[in-house]
């Protein structure tokens, strides 16, 4: 008895007989497909034809219906190159964030030179105050530090 653990539930029950907790989880209903992207009654119709006809009935008709989707989004990327199409932007990411990038550089170097300090201090500013470091950065991160070295930079100009 002294080698087990005392596991307390969520519930503040305990439970002396295991070694292992449940995570919390709730049952869902049988028909619905857990996923944001949910395959509609129509594709599913439209993958059960495809398997009918083309002779891919061991294939199950939700995978048939997902393949389907994904090939669809393809062609669609594939006659606009070079576009993000969640979002419309005609430039690709790497490009974004390489100019992001670059701007944030820059606009470190001029609130150093502004305040008298190394740029180098500025990004470790930034990295005391939980940003990212530059060179690992996200798109969004880089959105965030670009607004907070403009607004340091604001601040700064209206102190002077």
């Amino acid at each position: 008895m002294k080698n087990k653990r005392v596991i307390e539930a969520q519930d503040g029950t305990a439970n002396l007989d295991s070694f292992y907790a449940a995570i919390a989880s709730e049952a869902i209903p049988d028909d619905v497909i857990v996923d944001q992207l949910a395959i509609t009654q129509d594709e599913l119709d439209r993958a059960r034809t495809y398997a009918k006809d083309r002779g891919f009935s061991r294939i199950p008709p939700e995978f048939i219906a997902q393949m389907m989707r994904d090939f669809i989004g393809m062609a669609s990327s594939a006659q606009t190159p070079g576009t993000d199409t969640q979002r419309g932007n005609t430039v690709p990411k790497y490009e974004r964030v390489k100019s992001l990038r670059t701007q944030v550089t820059t606009l470190c170097n001029k609130y150093a030179m502004m305040t008298g300090t190394e740029f180098k201090e500025v990004h470790l500013q930034w990295m005391r105050q939980g940003g990212m470091p530059q060179n690992k950065a996200t798109e969004a991160d880089l959105m965030r530090k670009k607004e907070w070295v403009l607004r340091k930079i604001k601040e700064y100009e209206e102190r002077r």
